[in-house]
Parts: structure tokens; sequence; C-alpha cells
């Protein structure tokens, strides 16, 4: 069962316009840290005393079950700092 459609319930396979999509949306929302549009999934969050944690996990693909879950991109805010630190694996 797909818990959730995302933000566009853009099918599989939809890189090219999901790209479009979100290089649009930085242009008008340039605040923004990380975005993608066709991934579903959740994040981990992980507050210790000197940093803020945020991992964003989604599952491969929705429609096969079971599927592997990746890692997106991993957010770091240290303590005292005003700049997020965003790591995208490869």
């Amino acid at each position: 069962m797909i818990s959730s459609l995302g933000l566009l319930d853009l099918p599989p396979g939809e890189d090219r316009l999901a790209r479009a999509l979100e290089n649009l949306a930085r242009g008008l929302n340039p605040h923004l840290a990380f975005m993608d549009v066709l991934a579903r999934g959740y994040a981990v969050i992980e507050a210790r005393r000197d940093e803020l944690l945020v991992t964003l996990r989604a599952v491969e693909n929705v429609y096969q079950r079971p599927s592997p879950m990746r890692d997106l991109a991993v957010l770091r805010l240290v303590r005292g700092q005003e700049t997020l630190e965003v790591t995208v694996p490869a």
C-alpha cells in the first residue's frame, strides 16, 4: 500500500520533468536547501548538544514490494552557525 502519492504524484521515470520542476521551485524559493519531488520517504532527526542532523530517506520504488531504502541527503546544522550543510550521496 502506498501511504502517499507524493507532492506531485509523478510516476517513476519522470526524472527530467521532476528536475525541471525542482529548478523552478528553487528559483522561486532560494532558501530551499534540498528538494526531490519524485522521492517518497521520511526524515530521521538526531538532536545533539552541538548539532542537529536530519537524514532524508526514501523508498526506491513505492510501486514494488519490497523495495530498498536510500538516503537522499543529510542536513546538518551546527550550534552557533547560521549555515545549513547539505550532503547528497553520490
